[in-house]
């Protein structure tokens, strides 16, 4: 799939490598309070071209949790690349999704939510590579803008697993529909907790 500044490669395209569903089951296993109600719904992967040096804007996720993976290695990036997550969560009723994901009909208006969002908290998660960025879907995220080494072979590649559905979420509860890592949680691979691991206790999103 190819967008304005990014190739995208989704299930659709044939992108089913079986890495993903082992790392998705690797993180149910890993923290069940997280994953256990939401199984993996969707997930693609982005490379980002020299057209699109700010990655993804604004927007939410229609799912319960989402967990962004970089894997560009660390010497490819040199400045920003991180994702900034907001505190600000859209309503669950009244407007669709769709009105929260989607492109802004005008830099003014990109602007003035900006604005709103940037009021309140916002956690910022720099790049590293293999690390994990798990927040709740509809928690308002963007991509920090970004310069990696010139050449195809060192642009910025980010893999996104989408796990349950945001309505899903609300129907189990307020326990299920948070449980999750806070936004500047990160999880490097290096550093992943073992089941049931005590040094390592589950997280919970707020």
């Amino acid at each position: 799939t190819v967008r304005a500044g990014f190739l995208g490669a989704f299930p659709g395209d044939g992108f089913a490598h079986p890495i993903v569903e082992l790392a998705a089951r690797q993180l149910e296993r890993a923290l069940p309070a997280v994953f256990g109600p939401h199984p993996l719904g969707l997930f693609w992967l982005f490379k980002y071209t020299d057209e699109a040096p700010s990655g993804i804007g604004l927007h939410v996720d229609g799912a319960a949790v989402n967990v962004n993976v970089w894997l560009s290695p660390d010497d490819c990036c040199l400045e920003g690349g991180g994702l900034e997550v907001f505190a600000h969560v859209p309503p669950a009723h009244g407007a669709s999704l769709a009105a929260h994901n989607r492109e802004f009909a005008s830099a003014e208006e990109e602007c003035a939510l900006e604005a709103k969002l940037s009021a309140g908290p916002v956690e910022s998660v720099p790049y590293r590579c293999n690390r994990a960025c798990i927040f709740k879907s509809d928690r308002y995220h963007r991509s920090e803008p970004f310069v990696f080494r010139a050449g195809y072979a060192h642009h910025r590649v980010n893999l996104t697993l989408l796990f349950g559905d945001r309505e899903g979420a609300k129907a189990h509860g307020p326990a299920a529909g948070r449980a999750a890592v806070p936004p500047a949680r990160a999880l490097d691979g290096r550093e992943a907790p073992a089941a049931g691991s005590e040094a390592s206790p589950e997280p919970r999103l707020p």
